[in-house]
């Protein structure tokens, strides 16, 4: 026969051994003791509804059965935050919602003790996420708003985005590939100004690729920090080609560009300009072997057009003479 009572436990004996008591105060502090009020079984262990107050704060109610939580329970924990669920042999099983005292809320189901299943979650920061859980993280397709407007929409695997779009507050748009939190991988990025580019990243930088722009030039090859470094070629939209090594957006080192008309330049550049030694020639069949400066000719240099040489020095461009 199931009596109701008020008793104080031994709280380190799971076999509920009784302890001598005077009110809810004296069992939980000098006694050190877990006070249970509600339903006992013939053997004296919580057997149906009752409220288990831990002497660490913890406070349990619900339904019990043989001294093992089963049934609908609420839990509240010392700091204020509060479980509301079902529990099968002391384990939490099936849905549940929990409200953390700095204003978090999940809302989903539990197996085994671990989340599993579909949720929705709000973060103290503001972040909602809808989608699945597996043991304990957050896995397969999931959606994340974020406080300031912006979303990730895709795969994740232990709670870490690994595949799927993000949409900027701005209206940028990257879609592809993460790890720890940031592009990583393959991706696709849209940029407002309406540049995209699609290659690889590593730590939210590009490191190669194809970068389109909106003037219609397109840029394949290297990037450091997020800028055009190492060798690549460059596209213009009037048809001319540059193929050679970059440095922070610039052509830097050496370089061949291909004009339209025919005309070729090979040698080399710094910040985008002519400096250094390097060969013109033209497609009139011309050929300049010589010094530049600031994309002019300037210094030594050897011109043959036709039946026609010259050798000497260029100033500024213009031919001084030997």
């Amino acid at each position: 026969m199931s009596t109701r009572t008020r008793r104080c436990f031994d709280s380190k004996n799971q076999g509920w051994k009784s302890k001598t008591f005077k009110n809810k105060k004296d069992c939980l502090t000098k006694q050190n003791g877990t006070f249970y009020e509600g339903v006992l079984n013939k053997n004296d262990v919580p057997n149906g509804k009752g409220k288990c107050t831990y002497n660490n704060g913890d406070i349990y109610e619900g339904q019990w059965k043989n001294g093992k939580r089963n049934g609908k329970f609420t839990h509240i924990f010392p700091h204020g935050s509060k479980f509301e669920g079902s529990y099968k042999n002391n384990i939490r099983n099936g849905k549940a919602i929990e409200k953390g005292q700095d204003g978090s809320l999940f809302e989903g189901n539990y197996s085994n003790g671990e989340r599993n299943g579909k949720a929705i979650e709000k973060g103290n920061d503001g972040t909602l996420f809808e989608g699945n859980y597996k043991n304990n993280e957050r896995n397969g397709k999931g959606k994340l708003t974020f406080k300031d407007g912006e979303i990730y929409e895709g795969q994740l695997k232990n709670s870490h985005r690994v595949k799927g779009t993000y949409k900027y507050k701005d209206g940028q748009l990257y879609e592809g590939q993460w790890k720890n939190g940031k592009r990583n991988g393959y991706g696709k990025h849209t940029y407002t100004t309406g540049t995209i580019y699609e290659g690889q990243y590593k730590d939210d930088k590009k490191t190669f690729g194809k970068e389109k722009y909106t003037d219609g030039n397109i840029y394949t090859g290297n990037f450091k920090n997020s800028m055009r470094n190492g060798y690549g070629k460059y596209k213009y939209k009037d048809g001319d080609l540059y193929e050679g090594h970059f440095k922070n957006d610039k052509r830097n080192g050496t370089g061949k560009h291909t004009y339209t008309n025919g005309d070729i330049y090979k040698g080399q550049y710094k910040d985008d300009k002519r400096n250094g030694k390097g060969k013109e020639t033209n497609a009139n069949g011309g050929i300049f072997i010589g010094h530049y400066k600031n994309g002019k000719r300037d210094g030594k240099g050897i011109e043959r057009c036709k039946n026609k040489t010259r050798k000497g020095i260029w100033k500024n461009g213009k031919f001084t003479g030997k």
